[in-house]
């Protein structure tokens, strides 16, 4: 089948050296009223913990006790519990729930309670967005390629992390990263985001409506500067019409529903030059569409 994807109009790019961030401003005008997973958090409305007392590395507990449904996009991350973890494929929680939601593990040297619930973490950078997906379709990822990705990436920044843990390298560069933070705003009116680094493409990010980007572009941002950080200027420079040619060949896609939980229907395409797109759609109405390629 095809997931209807909405008409996007891409604008002009914020450039800074070869971290090139196009909005994208279109959508589908959803009025779904649903809540982000680190809003629903921090208001005390939703729980998220190991599955049991021996966890589970693929898996974790979330107990939505609100009505409203919760959004947990792809790439979110959690701290705390027995180890890191970020989210593998969005899902929509709904309201008074218990769900299992899929994640993978960023932090390879822990295995033991730091804390019995997990606090909202920062976003996967584009390049381990990527592996986030590469598994099989519904199934998991490559674990030990994410931990061997981790680790190389923290070699080439200089991370000293006594347990592999990705959020150190946003430590270790705080400076670096909230300087791009303050040169990158959220595009007012826009409902996403395509991404590209040294000159190619990383990432599409397109959500339902203009807030629900807004609500999470500071930690989008700081996933991101994860990647930027390896990036200086880059040659060729990418241009508005390249990012819209390849959204408008998502329609031409042929998408493959495959298993999910919570809310709504799960899908997932890809070509042989190793793009892949997810998309989750809830009433017939596209809530996330992911788009990443391979380093």
């Amino acid at each position: 089948m095809n997931v209807s994807i909405p008409d996007v109009r891409v604008g002009e790019p914020t450039v800074c050296g070869g971290l090139f961030v196009f909005p994208l401003f279109g959508g589908n005008a959803n009025r779904l009223d649903y809540l982000l997973s680190e809003e629903a958090i921090l208001l005390g409305m939703v729980v998220v913990r190991e599955v049991s007392a021996a966890g589970s590395v693929n898996e974790l507990l979330v107990d939505n006790g609100g009505d409203k449904p919760v959004l947990f996009l792809e790439g979110q991350g959690f701290k705390g519990a027995k180890q890191d973890r970020v989210v593998r494929s969005s899902v929509l929680v709904a309201g008074r729930s218990q769900t299992r939601i899929p994640v993978s593990c960023v932090e390879k040297g822990r295995w033991w309670y730091e804390s019995r619930k997990f606090k909202p973490g920062s976003c996967c950078p584009p390049s381990l967005r990527h592996l986030l997906k590469s598994g099989s379709p519904g199934g998991g990822t490559n674990q030990s390629q994410m931990w061997a990705e981790i680790q190389q990436r923290h070699r080439r920044l200089g991370v000293q992390s006594r347990s592999a843990n990705l959020s150190d390298a946003l430590d270790t560069h705080r400076g670096a990263v909230e300087d791009l933070q303050h040169r990158f705003s959220c595009p007012e009116g826009a409902s996403g985001i395509a991404v590209a680094l040294d000159g190619k493409f990383a990432c599409t990010d397109l959500l339902d409506k203009p807030e629900t980007l807004a609500r999470i572009w500071h930690r989008l941002v700081q996933g991101i500067s994860l990647d930027a950080l390896e990036v200086r200027d880059s040659e060729p420079q990418p241009c508005a019409t390249s990012i819209s040619a390849r959204l408008y060949r998502l329609r031409e896609k042929r998408w493959e529903r495959i298993n999910s939980v919570g809310m709504g229907e799960a899908y997932r395409a890809q070509n042989d030059e190793g793009e892949l797109a997810t998309a989750l759609v809830v009433d017939g109405t596209l809530l996330h569409l992911s788009v990443s390629v391979a380093n």
